[in-house]
């Protein structure tokens, strides 16, 4: 474990085939594969919920494929807990943990499963305590990345066959493409997808996949703005016979082009209270 500025690396004290504070002897089937952090924060700022996945060689030797959960990892080699639970009786990798960000205390988080015949995404609210399957409506094709956009509330998963997007409400999953009646192309090669990763720029939401033989992939989520405007005055109080100058200032963005037409709306304001003459002194 190590902080967000590279400085001070400490081995976490525990195997992923045992549990226990031994060194590794080299001969393990359950090998790291997958891992999250994120949750509440020890006192010295670090992530103290984590999720390791293991490799696994699948029903030959259903030995690996393990997920084990610490929800207070300063605790040592104790608070690792194997919470595979029955998610993988093939013993399949989990190849990817991703933690939903819209939870804070990191208990939700989702894994992707490799392998045939298999329920390819499981998800908890309770850090592995217990998990609910995920993939339904998903195809029966291995799942490599794991991937969740808390903000929009919905899951992306990397598959041997394309990038998938569900609520994380419920297991609805729907291929990430566009719209079949805009006759665009854009859909992922038939190839493996080997990595997710999300970011925004100038506003614009992205998401980029890389695959097995064909190269990096990106699609917009959410397309920004065409313009920016901004006024520091976009309110003024004028007079009877007075002219208001208003300032702004419009940026175009990503090779816009076209007019931007301004306007200012009159507000309503009620009458002045006319005041009474006194009457003229006698």
């Amino acid at each position: 474990r190590v902080a967000t500025d590279g400085s001070g690396f400490s081995a976490l004290p525990t195997t992923l085939e045992t549990g226990g504070s031994e060194s590794c002897t080299g001969g393990e089937v359950n090998l790291g594969r997958a891992l999250a952090a994120g949750g509440i924060k020890d006192t010295a700022g670090l992530s103290n919920v984590m999720y390791a996945a293991t490799d696994g060689l699948g029903p030959l030797l259903p030995t690996g494929g393990h997920i084990w959960v610490a929800t207070n990892v300063s605790a040592g080699a104790e608070a690792w807990i194997d919470r595979t639970g029955t998610t993988n009786p093939s013993g399949f990798p989990i190849s990817a943990v991703a933690i939903d960000p819209s939870d804070t205390t990191g208990h939700t988080a989702y894994m992707t499963i490799m392998g045939f015949h298999v329920s390819h995404v499981w998800k908890t609210t309770d850090a592995g305590a217990s998990w609910t399957d995920f993939g339904a409506s998903l195809l029966d094709a291995p799942a490599n990345a794991v991937l969740v956009d808390g903000s929009a509330s919905t899951v992306y998963v990397g598959t041997d066959v394309g990038v998938f997007a569900s609520s994380t409400a419920s297991p609805v999953w729907t291929e990430v493409g566009p719209a079949p009646e805009s006759g665009q192309a854009g859909y992922l090669p038939n190839v493996a997808v080997t990595a997710l990763r999300m970011f925004s720029s100038g506003g614009t939401r992205k998401l980029r996949a890389s695959t097995y033989g064909r190269g990096i992939w990106e699609f917009t989520l959410a397309s920004g703005p065409d313009f920016i405007f901004a006024s520091p005055d976009n309110e003024l109080t004028v007079f009877a016979g007075q002219n208001a100058a208003f300032h702004a200032t419009v940026r175009a963005e990503k090779g816009f082009s076209n007019s931007v037409n301004l306007s200012a709306t009159r507000r309503a304001t009620p009458r002045p209270h006319a005041r009474a003459r006194a009457p003229p002194s006698v």
